[in-house]
């Protein structure tokens, strides 16, 4: 019996009306709609200790960092929006990447990366839509074992982009949100067949 892959979506930032978690959503769908299942993680939910390697030894492994990492050992791929922060990715995205590479047990430094594939999404107040920062991320996470799919999508200026039930009211920037979802979906349908 074959089971249905899944895709972890989250958004690197802790703001409650994030305009990336309103993207990230909407590539979400676009990969339901093509047969895998779609978890959400909300950093906003499950705040973690900045990782201090030093604390970590003597003390813990921090416990929401250790519910994210659960998560992306049960998922094959990962939707991401990024915001952009000072030209580079949010400084939670960056933290939570850094604990998940913290090997416990038998695991190697990378193994809940190993073999996942990521589409990448941005959103920005700016011009840029945030592309600066995806430049950074995708460098990260094809340094820790991730096939980060080539295409991305960034949308510019958003306290514009998005209405008030979190919709991009651009037709053809939803066709393309959603379109980021359906490719990241058929890429893991075709490689857990």
């Amino acid at each position: 019996m074959t089971t249905t892959p899944k895709i972890l979506a989250f958004a690197g930032s802790g703001r409650t009306n994030s305009y990336n978690k309103m993207l990230v959503k909407i590539a979400a769908q676009g990969a339901q709609e093509s047969g895998v299942e779609v978890s959400f993680f909300d950093f906003k939910d499950h705040p973690m200790a900045i990782y201090d390697g030093d604390f970590a030894d003597q003390h813990y492994f921090d416990q929401n960092a250790r519910l994210f990492k659960t998560a992306l050992q049960e998922h094959q791929g990962l939707l991401i929006a990024s915001p952009e922060f000072n030209n580079s990715l949010s400084g939670i995205l960056k933290n939570a990447l850094d604990w998940a590479t913290i090997p416990e047990g038998d695991e190697r430094p990378y193994d809940v990366f190993r073999g996942k594939v990521a589409g990448l999404l941005s959103t920005s107040p700016g011009s840029m839509g945030g592309i600066r920062g995806l430049e950074h991320l995708r460098s990260i996470l094809a340094n820790i074992q991730v096939m980060v799919m080539p295409e991305q999508f960034v949308v510019p200026f958003s306290s514009k982009a998005f209405n008030e039930e979190g919709i991009l009211v651009n037709e053809q920037q939803l066709t393309r949100a959603k379109m980021i979802g359906k490719r990241l979906a058929e890429i893991i349908l075709k490689l857990h067949s």
